[in-house]
């Protein structure tokens, strides 16, 4: 029954990691198989939820592997509240063991996209290119401009197509000097559709910005603070089950 969970093992979960075969073999010897095999996969997959039976060596749940989340802030603004926003949601999706990486396009020479391919003179399009198709889902957050996305984000999305954007769990923030609203919540969501991403249900707009957020930047509001966590929750729970398939 021992080898038969470890051709299992090695098959669904680690064959394509390279990991060493003959030391997690060896640990599921003994009466403290299962105690092994936590700490084993704890420090070599971040979160994982394994239940081994001791006595029949069966394996109860399934890991929850690794994964890279990458923010994008669509706003060029000194003190954005959109970068907050996504700041604070990104903390949040790190805190959940995810490695992530916020893009800040206050600090990138993008050019407007002309429709074609060849951007040489502008290395940071390949940089933004290469981190979105490197992660397993997105953050993007928007300012809303004119009750829609804004442009500044729209054209970094254009200068990407379908090798970077397809598949991508994607978590949605829009942020508003007036009342909330999901215009450009709903303008994202059919932008992410048509490349093929993946858009969770979750999604944050936050009326009134500039009374959202405390001198650290931190959110003021209890119950909008649980949204925040509700969303970082599901984007990285839905990122590691898409994974996994």
């Amino acid at each position: 029954m021992r080898d038969v969970l470890w051709a299992n093992l090695s098959v669904q979960y680690f064959s394509p990691y390279s990991l060493g075969n003959s030391f997690l073999k060896n640990s599921l010897s003994g009466k403290n198989a299962a105690l092994k095999l936590r700490f084993w996969c704890k420090t070599h997959l971040v979160q994982s939820y394994v239940n081994v039976d001791e006595q029949h060596y069966s394996l109860k749940k399934g890991f929850h592997f690794m994964v890279k989340i990458v923010g994008i802030s669509g706003s060029l603004r000194p003190g954005s509240h959109s970068y907050k926003a996504l700041k604070s949601a990104i903390e949040r999706v790190a805190a959940l063991g995810a490695e992530v990486e916020l893009l800040d396009l206050r600090t990138m020479n993008l050019p407007f996209c002309n429709g074609g391919d060849d951007y040489a003179d502008y290395p940071d399009v390949a940089r933004l290119q290469e981190a979105v198709k490197s992660a397993d889902g997105l953050i993007l957050a928007t300012p809303e401009y004119h009750g829609s996305v804004s442009g500044v984000l729209k054209n970094a999305l254009d200068l990407m197509g379908f090798e970077e954007l397809s598949g991508k769990v994607t978590g949605l923030i829009s942020v508003l000097g007036g009342q909330s609203n999901s215009n450009a919540l709903n303008d994202l969501r059919i932008i992410m559709r048509w490349v093929h991403a993946w858009v969770i249900p979750e999604q944050i707009s936050i009326g009134q910005a500039w009374n959202a957020f405390g001198e650290d930047d931190k959110l003021l509001d209890e119950k909008l603070a649980k949204r925040f966590d509700a969303f970082a929750q599901s984007l990285v729970e839905n990122t590691q089950q898409l994974q996994q398939k």
